[in-house]
């Protein structure tokens, strides 16, 4: 394998899309959480729960119960009613949806705003509106899918968006 700048090992074509499939093969698997079972939305830091204590996401995708919490990269998408409505990409994919979930009006680039913003999205957000949004995106339910390798993590984002039909993915961006 070849190395970048940054010593990280770049794989073949081939076998990063087989790796990528074997991961959207697993995210079927994986199981569903609401922000309420994640987050303790009454403290003021919104700090990480699962079932009332603070667990460890790890890379093989299980929840572990632990002292402290330590986030881990991957990608994450959001569901409501069975579809997909968002898959986004993070090296602390637990940081990410609770952005997503407790963003300000000063973050651009959380899910609110997104949902908020875009006329195409008034079938979920007929008021366009911030605490609407806010409210819809909170009722949405989230799957982890962790995934150590950045090149992994890209083009699973994009497949995985792709094979779902996600509602709010655009690859403008990228």
């Amino acid at each position: 394998m070849v190395s970048n700048f940054k010593k990280e090992q770049i794989p073949n074509r081939e076998s990063l899309t087989a790796k990528c499939l074997e991961h959207l093969d697993r995210w079927e698997k994986q199981p569903f959480y609401e922000h309420d079972e994640l987050f303790d939305s009454t403290s003021s830091k919104n700090r990480v729960l699962v079932n009332n204590t603070a667990r460890v996401l790890h890379l093989n995708g299980q929840i572990k119960e632990a002292s402290c919490v330590r986030d881990t990269p991957g990608v994450y998408s959001f569901h409501q009613d069975g579809r997909v409505m968002y898959v986004g990409l993070s090296r602390g994919m637990l940081k990410r949806s609770k952005a997503h979930w407790f963003g300000s009006k000063k973050q651009v680039t959380s899910l609110i705003e997104i949902v908020r913003k875009y006329p195409e999205s008034r079938p979920y957000n007929e008021n366009g509106d911030w605490d609407t949004a806010q409210e819809l995106v909170r009722s949405w339910k989230v799957k982890f899918l962790p995934i150590s390798s950045s090149h992994e993590r890209y083009l699973t984002e994009i497949l995985l968006s792709v094979e779902t039909r996600s509602f709010y993915n655009s690859f403008e961006s990228h």
